[in-house]
């Protein structure tokens, strides 16, 4: 790509190429600075703004400003040269999109932290997505190859459980930070949001996978249909991230932010349930069934109050015909 022309050279180019004075000379446009209206190409991700349901830890932000366009031509995967000064933690962090009371306690601090660190060695958010992606395929993937060998005691089903509870952990933070980086760097657009929802259905089908594999090893007589039950349930949480990110369904049921409404809001918290899913594989797997169970129930009911919300907003009863 042919780069612009430095505004200090016109001067001498115009005067190259001159026409003799006008007697009536009148003062000519000064040509465009090379950054003017330009927008970054958006080429990441994770990271159309989600709702600001605490529910849904997915809040919508504003996109930042456009930062200066790329006069080269970058291979993919790569951000756009960064300006002069580097974003610190807390710059990431405030444009962190939310989440429940653990997930802005724990994991959107630790991302903004991954998010400084991806900057400086030159990430696009798409590629935190990626890893946050590998990382919670290899914890469950761990977990259920080895469930089996725990319930036999040949492995430890502390070191397991809390292995998997720390990649979890990253992986999920990295899900934070990819959206911080997105926001800070002007990277946000629909192929990165598209990335990110289907990195984050991938991860949440083989944590559901895990928790039905230690329940199968460990409890041989769990019922089918529970884990046929759970794993469906399960999957709501993904189904109203995405219709909140879309803002077709953002609203919140229990819209106050005081303490002890986010402290009951933690049994949605996905930074909170993947911290209890891990203590649970690590130290007593046997009753990961009544795990399944308490998140069926209350998936379900969320479901449920989900659905009457809506129903009512939508309206249950058209409106007069006018006359023709």
């Amino acid at each position: 790509m042919t780069s612009p022309i430095p505004p200090a050279a016109a001067p001498t180019i115009a005067a190259a190429t001159a026409t003799p004075p006008n007697p009536d000379p009148t003062p000519a446009a000064t040509p465009p600075s090379p950054d003017a209206g330009a927008t970054p190409q958006s080429t990441d991700s994770a990271a159309t703004p989600k709702s600001s349901s605490p529910e849904n830890s997915r809040p919508e932000n504003s996109r930042p400003e456009s930062s200066r366009p790329e006069t080269t031509p970058r291979s993919p995967g790569t951000m756009p040269h960064a300006p002069n000064t580097r974003p610190t933690a807390a710059d990431f962090l405030s444009r962190h999109r939310g989440g429940g009371l653990f997930t802005e306690t724990v994991n959107q601090r630790v991302g903004s932290y991954l998010a400084v660190a991806a900057h400086r060695l030159r990430l696009a958010p798409s590629a935190l997505t990626l890893i946050n992606l590998a990382l919670g395929l290899a914890a469950s993937i761990a977990v259920v190859t080895l469930a089996p060998a725990a319930a036999r005691d040949d492995v430890p089903a502390w070191a397991l459980g809390l292995g998997a509870l720390l990649l979890w952990q990253l992986a999920y933070s990295l899900d934070c930070s990819d959206g911080q980086l997105a926001r800070v760097t002007g990277m946000a657009g629909p192929a990165g949001a598209r990335v990110d929802i289907l990195c984050d259905v991938a991860v949440q089908i083989s944590l559901v996978a895990a928790i039905s594999a230690t329940a199968l090893a460990h409890a041989p007589g769990t019922p089918i249909w529970l884990v046929a039950v759970f794993a469906g349930t399960w999957m709501i949480n993904l189904v109203t991230s995405v219709l909140a990110s879309s803002n077709t369904a953002s609203a919140s049921l229990m819209t106050s932010t005081s303490l002890p409404v986010r402290i009951v809001k933690l049994v949605r918290d996905y930074g909170a349930v993947v911290t209890v899913c891990g203590v649970v594989i690590a130290f007593v797997p046997g009753l990961t069934p009544w795990l399944m169970a308490a998140f069926t129930v209350v998936n379900g009911l969320f479901l449920l109050a989900s659905i009457g919300q809506s129903a009512r907003k939508a309206g249950l009863v058209a409106p007069p015909h006018e006359p023709q």
